[in-house]
């Protein structure tokens, strides 16, 4: 007799309800950057660069509105493998914590500086393709 065999873990995700931003460009800066849920700053004001295929708007994966949609508190760890956009998604969403505290640092950490280096490019690269009503002034720009 063969059991029936049950997923490890299911994604579930409350949908983006995109009726709820504001129309108003200062509100919806606002709206965007103090929304507890972070996907939606992620996915209309984020930009990453595809390998070959140029700037293209960030999507979130379903794994990531289920992280998104409980809740980020202020220390978060995961466990990953590679390949699942984890990072940009973490970064991205420290983009936005930052954006939303002026003078606020990032520390980017990596088991190699070629590593750190890549994080570092998608978040200038976020920055740079940002909706002009969002994009915040780079003073001064770190490198690795």
């Amino acid at each position: 007799m063969s059991q029936a065999v049950t997923p490890y873990h299911t994604y579930t995700y409350t949908p983006l309800d995109w009726s709820s931003v504001p129309k108003d460009r200062d509100e919806a800066r606002w709206w965007l950057l103090t929304n507890p849920d972070p996907r939606y700053f992620l996915e209309l004001c984020c930009h990453i660069n595809l390998q070959g295929k140029g700037k293209a708007p960030f999507v979130c994966m379903p794994w990531m509105h289920e992280v998104s949609s409980a809740g980020i508190g202020r220390h978060e760890m995961m466990l990953k493998a590679r390949g699942n956009a984890s990072s940009t998604f973490w970064a991205l969403t420290l983009l936005r914590k930052m954006l939303t505290n002026p003078g606020a640092n990032m520390v980017i950490q990596a088991n190699k500086e070629d590593n750190s280096a890549n994080i570092l490019t998608i978040v200038k690269f976020a920055v740079e393709h940002m909706p002009t009503w969002i994009k915040p002034v780079v003073g001064r720009e770190n490198h690795t």
